[in-house]
């Protein structure tokens, strides 16, 4: 199981550690980098700017393209096309508090994920299923379906339909169709290999596991016997930590057909 945010986005939202720094990205021939001030104490990008524009500039991973930037260890790393220009780089520092918020970010995720009922990053499943007749077998779109290794119904493995005219198994994120074929009943009689989830943790679920978080964080010096438990290594959550608007972004994410 995976964390469904991270320290830095926490610590952005929370307002904890983050520093705002103009520079200006180096002219031609380049490098074109900036180090921050603080690269020492970096832990986390919060996000760069075009001071004049206004305009967010992207994070990849890779060399960054036009409107993009690449960072680590404190040292942000731009595209020619923005040689010259001014930046407000934020970013967030290391604190004391972090271990705790990892602790929390960790705990909360566990929850949220007991609460709607799957694990949210992609993974790979090996479903046993009952057929049920006719030539559609709904899986529900939690976790969304984004591929499929393998189909058998009673013993028979079924093709890949690459076109739509073609006899085999076809699928969408909610479920998996066959032509020409049936999912006949029975029980267990239906062998799926698949994967399922999301390669990135949806923005709404993200927001929503850093607002339970804030609200325990902001109130864990006046929540009476609970506050030992999360000054300790267990943290625990329950339905009472979670606002209503939380709660209706967590049911809209729990699965209707069991995985």
């Amino acid at each position: 199981m995976a964390d469904l945010t991270t320290l830095a986005n926490l610590k952005a939202w929370l307002n904890l550690g983050q520093i705002t720094e103009n520079a200006t990205i180096p002219a031609a021939p380049g490098p074109y980098t900036v180090t921050v001030a603080k690269a020492a104490a970096w832990n986390g990008d919060a996000g760069v700017i075009l001071s004049v524009s206004g305009v967010a500039l992207v994070k990849v991973t890779g060399a960054p393209l036009t409107g993009q930037f690449a960072v680590a260890a404190g040292v942000y790393t731009f595209n020619a096309a923005q040689a010259g220009l001014a930046v407000s780089i934020s970013y967030t520092t290391v604190m004391p508090a972090d271990t705790l918020l990892a602790r929390m970010i960790t705990a909360v995720s566990r929850f949220v994920e007991t609460w709607i009922g799957y694990p949210v990053a992609s993974q790979s499943y090996a479903l046993v299923l009952d057929g049920h007749g006719g030539d559609v077998l709904a899986l529900g779109g939690k976790p969304p379906l984004t591929a499929v290794a393998s189909l058998v119904i009673d013993g028979v493995a079924i093709p890949l339909a690459a076109l739509v005219t073609d006899s085999g198994y076809r699928f969408s994120p909610s479920s998996v169709w066959v032509q020409g074929y049936l999912f006949t009943r029975g029980r267990g009689n239906i062998e799926l290999a698949c994967t399922r989830g999301w390669a990135a943790t949806p923005a709404d679920l993200e927001q929503a596991v850093i607002e339970v978080i804030a609200v325990r964080f902001k109130e864990r010096d006046h929540i009476g016997q609970d506050s030992a438990s999360m000054q300790g290594q267990n943290i625990t959550f329950s339905t009472r930590d979670v606002p209503a608007d939380v709660k209706r972004v967590l049911d809209s994410y729990k699965k209707v057909v069991p995985v």
